[in-house]
């Protein structure tokens, strides 16, 4: 399973901080946001849900979805999110 890591800001990220996790135990437990919901971020929507209850997912990021919820978690742009990211703690 993998999730891209990536922390919200107004700029653009820098390309060597990111880095892709593949072990959903790395992660400490507590609020998350998932980056992208095509088919790969749909598993690890899943596999969260299944896996490490613990997490929390407060929010799905994508553009292409925005203004749309899947279980009740809303859909944001990287815009949307970038705005209510203090909201996420």
């Amino acid at each position: 399973t993998g999730i891209g890591n990536t922390r919200l800001s107004n700029t653009e990220p820098d390309p060597r901080n990111l880095h892709m996790i593949t072990d959903l135990n790395v992660l400490p437990a507590g609020p998350i946001a998932l980056y992208g919901f095509g088919a790969v971020g749909k598993f690890v929507f899943d596999a969260i849900l299944r896996d490490r209850p613990d997490l929390v997912i407060t929010c799905i990021i994508d553009d292409g979805k925005a203004g749309r919820a899947h279980a009740g978690i809303p859909i944001l742009s990287v815009e949307q999110a970038i705005g209510e990211s203090s909201t996420f703690h």
